[in-house]
């Protein structure tokens, strides 16, 4: 500190005048701090009084670093690059790890920690799939509430694994690297996907509701309250329901592909945009429309399917 003071000076006051201030630092005269052998003439206070830098410390020459950091009270020193290829930030780290395991040889009491994008990804990937885990459950718990069953809802949730093949193409097409506001559209998927299943599922619902009300009334069969109702054979049952899907799925196509092209098309913007900012908000978009893409095509053949398979009734022989 005492050769700091000396050398590089002490701010000891501030000088004001005419609404300006001025620190004022105090030091050794120029002339005081010229040579190496005036740093060994500084004195520095001991418990005995004043000692010269001369009797305890040794000045020589040599190489140094300019300045020393330290984190942890341990030296550090921050090695900083971008990347100018079009890899992502976990290949080129795996790159680098293994030209250091294979070049060089890294001293005992030396160690190397890995920082910046790579590592921030790779630990806000597992929040987000906590996030997502609580976004499925808090979907899950809507549509069952709503369906009052537990069937429908499950079939529905089917569709969100699908959307990772939508997001994974879009990305290899594009070339873009995956990244934490990719991770924010992942959670808008999951919120986004199901619609199409919702409408789907209470549609043929409805249908056949209306459809064994129908069957009822043809019959006449009454219950004890004065409403129609009806029990059919497994083999009728299955029948009902097969005409329900059938016509669910085709009646429903129109409304699903209307619903999910207004939202590609107010997605397609982001997802396409380029110059300043773009590199924050596209690749959420792009996750969005390649992720809603392949949910939409593959619900339109796998929500009916399920449906029909999980409520088809097992015929006696």
């Amino acid at each position: 500190n005492e050769i700091n003071a000396s050398i590089q000076g002490l701010s000891c006051t501030v000088y004001r005048q005419d609404g300006e201030e001025y620190n004022v630092y105090v030091m050794l005269r120029e002339e005081d701090r010229q040579k190496v052998i005036d740093l060994e003439q500084i004195y520095v206070r001991g418990t005995k009084g004043l000692v010269s830098v001369a009797n305890f410390a040794r000045v020589t020459k040599g190489l140094g670093p300019v300045t020393i950091s330290h984190e942890n009270r341990t030296r550090i020193v921050h090695v900083k690059a971008d990347i100018i290829s079009d890899e992502n930030a976990s290949s080129v780290e795996e790159k680098i790890q293994k030209q250091l395991a294979e070049k060089y040889i890294v001293p005992d009491n030396v160690s190397v920690a890995y920082e910046g994008v790579a590592k921030d990804t790779n630990e806000q990937v597992w929040v987000f799939i906590c996030i997502i885990s609580m976004a499925v459950i808090l979907v899950f718990g809507v549509m069952a509430a709503t369906y009052e069953s537990f069937k429908a809802p499950v079939i529905n949730l089917t569709t969100i694994p699908f959307l990772a093949i939508g997001v994974i193409l879009i990305y290899k097409i594009s070339g873009q690297a995956f990244s934490i506001l990719s991770a924010v559209g992942l959670v808008m998927l999951v919120g986004i996907v199901v619609n199409n299943g919702i409408i789907l599922v209470d549609y043929i619902n409805q249908l056949r509701i209306s459809r064994r009300l129908e069957i009822a009334k043809k019959r006449g069969k009454k219950d004890r309250d004065g409403e129609y109702q009806i029990e059919l054979s497994a083999q009728e049952e299955n029948e009902l329901l097969y005409g329900c899907v059938a016509d669910g799925a085709a009646s429903r196509i129109k409304p699903i592909l209307i619903t999910t092209l207004t939202t590609l098309l107010g997605d397609i913007p982001m997802a396409i945009a380029h110059g300043e900012g773009a590199e924050l908000y596209a690749p959420m978009g792009q996750a969005i429309v390649g992720g809603l893409i392949t949910s939409t095509m593959i619900t339109l053949i796998l929500i009916p399917v399920l449906y029909y398979m999980t409520e088809k009734k097992k015929e006696t022989k």
